[in-house]
């Protein structure tokens, strides 16, 4: 009898053995990786996520300042910074990067613009140029003057 519970007692040990390590496997294969690797620490902190976000705007406005060296297009500068190419001068189109004097003229001589994007669509500039500054760049429109109520559009009195 005690060769059977002994016998009993290996056997259930073992599956519970092949359980624990098939489990770990198992886990270890559906485990979500995050690249990068989140700072645990950082994430367990309110005050830590606020400083994080602050960082990382105050250096995406540092990186919309200067453009990427790796060629991809500019981060978006803020609304403050961004160059209205409706209303620069050729000097100031000039600083963005890429853009030299025969394209700054280029896109002051094809004014107005209704969208950014009209600088590749109308052939003013190539899409490689455009992919350097589409951040960095706004298209501002003029307000129009309002037309005066005449005695004809005038409300009923």
């Amino acid at each position: 009898m005690k060769t059977i519970l002994s016998r009993l007692q290996v056997g259930v040990l073992a599956a519970i053995a092949v359980a624990l390590i098939g489990g770990v496997i198992m886990g270890a294969s559906f485990a979500q990786t995050t690249y990068p690797p989140a700072n645990t620490k950082a994430a367990n902190t309110k005050a830590a996520n606020t400083k994080a976000q602050q960082t990382s705007s105050s250096a995406s406005a540092k990186t919309a300042q200067t453009p990427a060296q790796s060629g991809k297009s500019a981060t978006k500068a803020p609304a403050s910074k961004l160059i209205d190419i409706n209303s620069a001068t050729v000097e100031q189109l000039k600083t963005l990067p890429g853009i030299n004097d025969g394209l700054a003229r280029k896109i002051v001589e094809g004014r107005p613009y209704r969208v950014k994007t009209d600088l590749v669509r109308k052939n003013i500039i190539p899409q490689a140029a455009y992919n350097k500054i589409a951040g960095l760049v706004i298209a501002r429109q003029t307000a129009a003057p309002k037309p005066k109520a005449s005695a004809q559009n005038a409300p009923a009195k």
